[in-house]
């Protein structure tokens, strides 16, 4: 019984395997070459989504219904200095004799909106850098004005609630004090320091350049990372609301 030898089928001298391996080859560093294109474009694309819902943030900011509730908030609401207990004890003290029920009602909003607007940077909708360098003196005075209220609030209902306007505010702080043209003057309201002069150590901006490389926030600190601070807060809060008079309840209760 005879058999039969098929030759191997050869192309300019080299086997079906070998340009199968070429053309494999090829492939591969055709994708390599392609990926920084593919990751550019990509980039190109979430930073125009970003650029696009900073964009319609701002115009919301901007808008002359919550302008007009931020000017009446800057106006009526002091700022308070001291140990947290002071400044809530100073804002139920004042509160209960000066603030109305509109400007109340006027401040709930302007909190909700700045929530909202921390809550778009931890998502990761827009860079917290873009957002300062368009509006971080507003949320530095803002944060400052109602932290005590804040604070109050939450300890009256005994949940959270505003608190996320304390990290876009220290957020905003750090902004200022990373920037070689800003930090080399103090950020003063109504005649007291609220930012003091002086740039963020090397350590700390080489650590705010890497969370920019990683596309995490940059200056906004992690709710986990100042959790002690805050729980700190909300307790000394909570035993100033537990002694407060009923006027100042009352205040609190027109909040909710």
């Amino acid at each position: 019984m005879s058999s039969i030898i098929l030759a191997e089928v050869r192309y300019f001298g080299q086997s079906k395997d070998d340009w199968d391996l070429l053309f494999k080859a090829v492939n591969c560093i055709a994708v390599l070459i392609g990926i920084p294109f593919t990751v550019r474009a990509l980039r190109q694309s979430v930073r125009q989504k970003m650029n696009d819902s900073l964009t319609k943030l701002l115009q919301e900011y901007r808008s002359q219904e919550l302008r007009d509730k931020i000017r009446n908030t800057i106006v009526v609401f002091p700022i308070f200095q001291g140990t947290y207990e002071e400044r809530v004890s100073q804002f139920l003290r004042y509160g209960a004799k000066n603030l109305s029920k509109d400007d109340l009602v006027k401040a709930r909003e302007v909190v909700h909106r700045l929530n909202d607007l921390a809550a778009y940077i931890e998502q990761g909708v827009v860079f917290d850098q873009d957002v300062y360098g368009n509006m971080y003196p507003r949320i530095i005075e803002l944060s400052v004005r109602l932290e005590p209220m804040i604070l109050a609030v939450t300890a009256y209902r005994g949940f959270r609630w505003g608190m996320r306007i304390r990290r876009i505010g220290k957020g905003a702080k750090d902004f200022h004090r990373s920037s070689r043209l800003h930090s080399g003057r103090s950020f003063v309201l109504d005649e007291k320091i609220v930012v003091s002069k002086g740039r963020l150590a090397r350590r700390q901006r080489l650590a705010i350049l890497w969370r920019m490389v990683i596309g995490r926030p940059a200056y906004t600190p992690s709710a986990k990372s100042i959790l002690q601070d805050d729980v700190h807060a909300i307790n000394a809060a909570t035993e100033v609301v537990n002694n407060a008079n009923a006027n100042e309840m009352r205040l609190l209760s027109r909040v909710v």
